[in-house]
């Protein structure tokens, strides 16, 4: 009896080591922090970080979940034609230094496909304020099904980074805090097992696609002071939840909202005002569409000087503009543009150019539409 309880604890024991000792599907390698000389307000320092895979022939290692624990200004996009093994890039662009390298970049340990990419926590009597825009750039397409987005940050995800047709999968959202976040894909055709989006405090999400469709459950959650808003031709599940409770609103603005089974909370907090079919709900608010943020430095809170007037509305990545050069030791770099106009990505439609900024581990670090090198 005793040589099976002592042969039961080792094989928990070596079942555990392998949980605690799992490898991430990709490591995370950082350059030091160079000063730019950018004609853009508030873009005088960037950082990179480069995700790699842990096994260059293995397909399977990929980056399907962001956890962001952000302020200021986050942009997430696809972009394609990255070298073989590279999973991505992170870039962190400020006014300051100290703004850029307060921003940490890791991997999940509980999660061996999450990029979690957060502001450090702050000792002191002051915390680090000024302008600040992150951005990330994955390789592979359509292939996140999961997004965390837990401080003050506007974030932006852009078309191809969201699993978008996959009967088998699910997609969730889950935004807290006074996260703003922006799915802008209005020519992307939503069709799933599963959606889930989850906001709570002051948190906002807006919606933007050509339609839904879930095969399963849908399940829209707006707790305390949060806001969906769906912008999209058509909503169409099996199984429709929507739970506003609090203060919290949903609104769904397609024309065409079907379910086999609906369940709505508070009716009065809901509202489909383009819909003929409205089942319970009886909000009768506007499901408005705001702009979305310029690809700059946002401030990291409200204590800011006056916003710059400053636009990239375009979408594209701003660090390739100007010269850049280490901020520690003696070697410099400047900026040189490798042009590939025949290079797609969901940022636009226009020609896109890979730029690298000189970092030592590096050729792509940031994408730049014409006219902003």
């Amino acid at each position: 009896m005793r040589r099976n309880v002592s042969a039961f604890i080792i094989v928990v024991s070596l079942a555990v080591a392998d949980q605690v000792c799992a490898v991430a599907d990709f490591s995370v390698t950082s350059e030091a922090t160079k000063t730019l000389d950018s004609t853009i307000t508030h873009v005088n320092y960037v950082k990179q970080w480069t995700l790699t895979a842990t096994d260059v022939n293995d397909a399977d290692d990929k980056i399907d979940s962001l956890n962001l624990d952000l302020s200021g200004r986050v942009f997430v996009s696809y972009v394609s034609g990255m070298a073989s093994g590279v999973l991505g890039y992170v870039n962190v662009t400020g006014d300051s230094q100290e703004v850029v390298e307060v921003v940490s970049v890791r991997t999940n340990d509980d999660d061996d496909e999450q990029l979690h990419v957060r502001i450090d926590n702050i000792t002191g009597s002051s915390s680090v304020n000024g302008y600040l825009l992150t951005e990330i750039f994955l390789s592979a397409s359509s292939i996140v099904t999961d997004v965390k987005s837990q401080r003050s940050a506007e974030v932006v995800i852009q078309d191809g980074v969201l699993v978008a047709s996959d009967t088998d999968e699910e997609l969730q959202l889950e935004l807290s805090r006074s996260s703003s976040v922006y799915v802008s894909s209005d020519g992307t055709a939503v069709s799933l097992k599963q959606l889930k989006l989850e906001l709570s405090d002051t948190a906002s999400l807006q919606f933007n696609v050509d339609s839904v469709t879930i095969s399963e459950d849908a399940k829209l959650e707006a707790h305390d002071s949060s806001s969906i808003t769906v912008l999209a031709s058509s909503f169409k599940a099996d199984k429709l939840e929507l739970d506003a409770e609090d203060s919290g609103t949903i609104c769904i603005a397609a024309a065409d909202v079907t379910a086999s089974s609906y369940d709505g909370e508070e009716a009065s907090k809901i509202s489909m005002p383009e819909s003929s079919n409205k089942y319970d709900s009886t909000g009768s608010f506007a499901c408005e569409e705001l702009s979305v943020p310029a690809r700059e430095p946002k401030c990291m809170s409200s204590s800011c000087p006056s916003n710059s007037t400053s636009t990239n509305a375009s979408g594209s990545s701003i660090v390739a503009v100007g010269s850049g050069s280490e901020v520690a030791g003696d070697t410099t770099a400047s900026t040189s543009a490798v042009a590939d106009e025949s290079t797609s990505s969901s940022t636009s439609g226009a020609g896109l150019r890979y730029a690298a900024l000189g970092f030592d581990a590096a050729l792509v670090v940031g994408l730049s539409l014409g006219g902003m090198l």
